[in-house]
């Protein structure tokens, strides 16, 4: 194994809608075209690869399909939650609010314990629209 270090990102799209309950603006039900970058920083291994970007994929793949085409809901929504289940809409309950900077932190939570040892961070950047970003820095190993 390579004693330097290096960080490798790819993008991520989906479609999803959400609402800010109480939010003068984003309270009502809207949606975004979302992006996120995910960032790995780790040793370059024998292969030459930080880690090979089609494993990358095949882990984030489930956690897209969660999203996209999803609309999500803080539990504590209780009139957006009742809505969307009781008419059959497809959601992405959170346990809480449904920021870009909330929506950074789940993907990070979900995708790091999926991750091959080795690496030293994961940094997860939600682009919720073209000019706003939120992002989550988890430390590896």
């Amino acid at each position: 194994m390579s004693m330097f270090v290096s960080e490798i990102s790819k993008t991520f799209r989906w479609e999803m809608g959400h609402r800010l309950a109480g939010h003068p603006l984003c309270g009502n039900p809207h949606g975004h075209s979302y992006a996120a970058d995910i960032h790995l920083k780790g040793p370059v291994q024998d292969n030459g690869m930080v880690m090979d970007y089609g494993d990358l994929s095949a882990l984030m793949k489930p956690l897209v399909a969660q999203l996209d085409h999803a609309f999500a809901v803080d539990q504590a929504d209780a009139l957006m939650g009742e809505f969307l289940r009781e008419n059959g809409f497809r959601i992405l309950e959170l346990p809480y609010p449904p920021t870009a900077e909330n929506l950074a932190r789940w993907l990070a939570e979900a995708l790091a314990p999926q991750l091959p040892s080795g690496l030293v961070q994961l940094t997860v950047v939600v682009r919720e629209t073209a000019h706003t970003t939120a992002q989550h820095t988890v430390a590896l190993g």
